[in-house]
């Protein structure tokens, strides 16, 4: 009787370790595993936001759902990351919004220069232009996770810049269709260059004047060539985040909540996360010994009136939704004041 039941045990132990690893196999073939493209290196705050925000979603899914960043352009470049997620070459993505202007105008709203004059103003316009940018997305296939802004773009120089007039015949930076204007109304060489090649386009000399955040600066070192740095807030783009809509949606629908809850909160850890990184990286550039300074008053005219000149330009582009946008932001910034 001893060794029956002994041998009785045995067999239970070992159909119940069979069903456990049957257990551990199913839920392994149901994992998912989502690649996410990003542009910009794995040090950059964007990137350790969408990292912080891909372990999240592995822990709270228990390993059912996976997200592998792939930084640096290394799945997709910048430039083929909206598609490429769209046509399913990759599954999510980050892009710069402004940069999809040439689809439709409103991805460009924050960047028309100095709409916003701060945070609270960026997140305001985000409030009122959000629901519009999930539905373009929407209609491109793709399902919009999170937004996060970049610190206000500042202006970069190798040579003094006292009036915008003096960008003449300097080679402009370029990522998105605002800078592009810049630098044919000032007689500027428009130079595209993706987040990933500024660094070495910087050493290169192949620009020698760019508007981009303190963060960008540091990463690309550039104060070893672009020594003068003005505080012209010209505005605050986003990035946002993004997945191939119908991959999301053969998610469990808990799991699909689960990712959307995660976006939530990753959202407002990366607008922290860009104040935070926006003061500490401004002072550290002055630290290597570039020279931050406040745009005089000749300057400060100039980009008061480039601002005006583009936003009505932006408004002749835009549609009825697009102007109410404005509109929308406006009154709610009003009331906040």
């Amino acid at each position: 009787m001893t060794r029956g039941r002994s041998m009785s045990g045995r067999r239970f132990f070992c159909v119940l370790a069979a069903s456990a690893l049957s257990l551990v196999s199913a839920a392994q073939a149901r994992a998912e595993t989502f690649r996410v493209a990003t542009p910009y290196p794995a040090a950059n705050f964007h990137t350790q936001n969408l990292q912080a925000f891909a372990s999240a979603v592995g822990a709270a899914t228990h390993g059912g759902l996976t997200f592998e960043v792939y930084p640096n352009g290394s799945l997709l470049k910048a430039a083929s990351i909206f598609d490429g997620v769209r046509d399913g070459k990759a599954d999510a993505g980050e892009v710069m919004l402004s940069t999809l202007a040439p689809r439709d105008p409103l991805f460009g709203v924050d960047s028309i220069p100095f709409v916003v004059s701060g945070y609270n103003d960026a997140r305001l316009l985000w409030d009122a232009s959000r629901s519009r940018v999930e539905a373009l997305m929407k209609a491109n296939g793709l399902r919009l996770l999170y937004a996060v802004p970049w610190p206000p773009q500042n202006l970069y120089a190798e040579t003094p810049i006292a009036r915008l007039s003096d960008l003449k015949g300097h080679r402009l930076r370029t990522y998105n269709a605002a800078q592009k204007r810049i630098a044919e109304l000032y007689g500027a060489q428009a130079v595209q260059v993706e987040a990933a090649d500024l660094g070495a386009a910087i050493g290169a000399g192949r620009i020698d004047t760019m508007l981009t955040s303190p963060s960008t600066g540091l990463e690309t070192r550039a104060g070893q060539r672009l020594t003068y740095y003005y505080k012209v807030n010209a505005w605050i783009p986003k990035n946002a985040v993004f997945v191939n809509a119908a991959r999301f949606a053969r998610l469990a629908p808990a799991m699909q909540q689960t990712v959307l809850k995660l976006a939530q909160d990753y959202e407002a850890r990366g607008w922290e996360s860009s104040r935070q990184t926006y003061e500490h990286d401004e002072a550290e550039l002055a630290r290597t010994g570039v020279r931050v300074l406040n745009p005089d008053v000749s300057l400060q005219g100039d980009m008061r009136r480039l601002g005006e000149r583009l936003t009505r330009e932006w408004l002749h582009t835009a549609g009825t939704e697009e102007v109410d946008i404005l509109l929308s932001f406006e009154n709610k910034r009003s009331k906040v004041k």
